[in-house]
């Protein structure tokens, strides 16, 4: 598979996570693992971003806050410099 077609089963992958993540968050967390790896084959740092903090999101749903925090940090930075500024924090 070229770049463009890893870069759309990354959206895919991220499509999904992203509507698992509010009922399922085992499988949310499966799923962004996959979209993870092919970021990294990739080089795809902003799908890497957006994985890593909706996968945040499912470890705080499940109660483990700690891995949920280091999640986000390891994004927020990201997100700042690059002027997403639509995400809520609070």
């Amino acid at each position: 598979m070229n770049e463009e077609g890893i870069r759309k089963r990354i959206e895919v992958l991220l499509e999904k996570a992203n509507l698992l993540r509010y009922s399922d968050s085992q499988r949310t967390i499966e799923t962004l693992n996959d979209a993870l790896n092919l970021c990294e084959q990739i080089g795809y740092t902003l799908g890497e971003k957006v994985a890593k903090s909706y996968m945040a999101h499912a470890y705080y749903s499940i109660g483990n806050d700690e891995e949920a925090l280091d999640l986000i940090y390891f994004s927020l930075n990201y997100f700042i410099k690059e002027g997403f500024c639509d995400l809520l924090w609070w």
